[in-house]
């Protein structure tokens, strides 16, 4: 998941670079188009992950399947815990 949100936060500054580049030409504070604006646009089209619906499917679905298991494992703690402390 770090690796996504890496990538996330790589996409975000490269789009932020490139939205504030084009309302400077929009707004006629730059005159020419300079080739960093061409390489950052390639940047955020060659950057972006190349997942298919079945693989993002499967990792929204493991990643819930440890939420859950997680879960019943906390309650189960809980309970015995709860267990424990009647008993004494």
């Amino acid at each position: 998941m770090s690796y996504l949100y890496n990538l996330t936060n790589r996409l975000v500054a490269l789009l932020e670079k490139i939205n504030s580049k084009l309302e400077g030409y929009a707004k006629g504070e730059k005159e020419s188009i300079d080739s960093g604006l061409g390489m950052a646009i390639s940047r955020l089209l060659f950057a972006t992950p190349k997942l298919d619906a079945e693989n993002v499917e499967d990792l929204i679905s493991s990643s819930f399947k440890d939420l859950l298991m997680v879960t019943y494992l906390t309650n189960m703690i809980r309970a015995h815990a709860k267990i424990l402390s009647i008993a004494h």
